[in-house]
């Protein structure tokens, strides 16, 4: 089922893990984007393997999750392949992981991905099951990714589209680019069965004392 982001999940005190480094990131094949003038031919990055037994017409429809553009995330697209400084469109990123003993057989945790910025739509799936996707490029949104994720190999797939819209961040009358891509850290985050998501604390000043105002949002069966 497909999940929307809700409350930011606090995950400064958790065990988590990074998953940034080397990712691929393939721009989509139905994107109009003139590749002769700006860039190489995307369908380059097709696997030969599964191409070849497809006529052309189809082929451009196939797409290989280790023969991309070769990223380090977080990054920005345009920055790191100068062909596509001036892309605005679709791009599949994909990172594979083992979760190890991270994901326990016994474990009792439950998991999330934490994206802290995409650039600026983002769609989301972990071993071929759409998690969840979020509209904004600069702001944090997690998924629970208890029940799919895996203790061997992961598939992780993000499709981010930076192109501008009229009531967007930036406006399609912007005054600087809206470089797309995962422009901040991605972290597998542990949580508790109940946990703690977030907090807010304020704080005032009465008569010389200060008081202290505390609110907590929770999830779990127990209270």
């Amino acid at each position: 089922m497909q999940k929307k982001t809700n409350l930011t999940l606090f995950s400064f005190s958790r065990d988590k893990r990074k998953l940034d480094g080397t990712w691929q990131a393939i721009p989509d094949r139905f994107e109009d984007y003139d590749d002769t003038t700006h860039g190489p031919d995307i369908t380059e990055a097709i696997d030969s393997s599964s191409s070849s037994n497809h006529d052309n017409d189809s082929a451009v429809r196939h797409y290989s999750v280790d023969d991309g553009f070769s990223v380090n995330i977080p990054g920005s697209l345009g920055v790191q392949i100068p062909e596509y400084q001036q892309y605005e469109g679709w791009v599949w990123y994909v990172k594979q992981f083992f979760a190890g003993d991270f994901k326990a057989s016994n474990c009792s945790s439950r998991f999330f991905l934490k994206f802290r910025a995409v650039n600026y739509k983002a769609e989301v799936w972990l071993n071929g099951e759409k998690i969840g996707e979020h509209e904004g490029g600069f702001t944090p949104f997690s998924f629970e990714v208890t029940d799919t994720l895996k203790k061997e190999q992961n598939i992780l797939l993000v499709k981010v589209n930076n192109k501008r819209y009229e009531k967007g961040v930036p406006t399609t009358e912007s005054g600087w680019f809206n470089f797309g891509g995962i422009n901040r850290s991605v972290e597998l985050v542990e949580v508790p069965k109940n946990f703690i998501r977030n907090f807010k604390i304020e704080t005032s000043i009465n008569d010389e004392q200060v008081e202290i105002d505390l609110e907590c949002w929770t999830e779990g069966k127990e209270k």
